[in-house]
């Protein structure tokens, strides 16, 4: 599964249950964002990875509940609580956690569940 923004592989055995591993193609930005958007919308879930504590672990995982653009930062120890956010912070998030979304390696890719499967 591709599109213009994104390059989307399976995650092991997990594909079945709609869960994908993903990252961000290097010059095709703004179609990824807009992918993402419209992969919340159509009621998947969508984690980008943060590196930004200097660790390999965190990530911010969004996803749409009740009308609401919902965020979740977490990683190994720690969690947020769920926070609605508009789509303007969402893409200065996306803007933000892109160094740690092209896909150097797999600690360097996010994740899609499609339409909100649990796996």
């Amino acid at each position: 599964m591709n599109s213009e923004g994104l390059i989307v592989e399976s995650y092991d055995a997990s594909a079945s249950a709609g869960l994908f591993q993903f990252y961000v193609r290097k010059g095709a930005e703004k179609a990824a964002l807009a992918s993402l958007r419209e992969l919340l919308e159509s009621g998947s879930e969508v984690s980008l990875a943060d590196h930004s504590r200097g660790d390999c672990e965190g990530a911010y995982c969004f996803e749409i509940k009740n009308g609401r653009l919902e965020v979740i930062r977490g990683g190994h120890g720690y969690s947020s609580g769920p926070s609605s956010i508009g789509w303007k912070r969402f893409e200065e998030l996306f803007e933000e956690l892109l160094p740690f979304n092209y896909g150097v390696d797999f600690h360097n890719r996010g994740y899609l569940r499609l339409n909100g499967k649990e796996g």
